[in-house]
């Protein structure tokens, strides 16, 4: 990636940290759990499909 890409990455990965404290502080612990376990198996399989697709 160019260094504006990962300008772009470092500004999303700051902004979902800055929203995700609200919610965070609202919802029970082990929903928050479940919900971050669910977004890395999504993020791994994506990843995955995505390797597999352009070999």
């Amino acid at each position: 990636m160019q260094g504006s890409q990962w300008a772009g990455v470092a500004v999303a990965m700051a902004a979902g940290v800055a929203i995700g404290r609200v919610p965070a502080d609202l919802t029970p612990e082990r929903r928050t759990r479940t919900l971050v376990l669910a977004l890395a198996l999504g993020g791994g399989v994506t990843t995955l499909a995505k390797g597999i697709f352009t070999w």
